[in-house]
């Protein structure tokens, strides 16, 4: 059946094995917070992120990766918002995101209260 088992997918990793499962979920209302932290002797493959915000306030909110001197490398997605206007984004990668050993994936707020989710997996280099 190609893999799939009751309607769902094993993610198999690069290697072939299926690496170690990631699904991650936040919620901050200011400053940057680490949703996950790549594991030393690992990448991790990022495949769907998603971000949203409750819409009261006027404010922003991004999804990044950075690097282990806490440099923004790559914003992902990133919303602004008006009072009283509810955003959400979602992405899946037709090919994942290799994200190198000791980088973060941060949810960045400032003004609104924000939601973030991410799914992937990391595998031996």
């Amino acid at each position: 059946m190609n893999g799939l088992s009751g309607g769902v997918k094993n993610t198999r990793g690069l290697n072939g094995d299926t690496g170690s499962q990631v699904a991650k979920s936040v919620a901050a209302n200011s400053g940057t917070t680490i949703i996950h932290t790549v594991t030393a002797g690992k990448a991790f493959y990022l495949d769907s992120v998603a971000l949203s915000h409750d819409g009261f306030g006027t404010g922003t909110c991004n999804l990044f990766i950075r690097n282990g001197s806490d440099v923004l490398t790559v914003e992902l997605l990133w919303l602004c918002s008006a009072a009283n206007v509810i955003r959400d984004r979602q992405n899946q990668y037709k090919y994942p995101i290799k994200i190198t050993a000791g980088y973060d994936i941060c949810l960045g707020v400032g003004g609104v209260t924000a939601h973030a989710c991410i799914t992937g997996w990391e595998e031996d280099v």
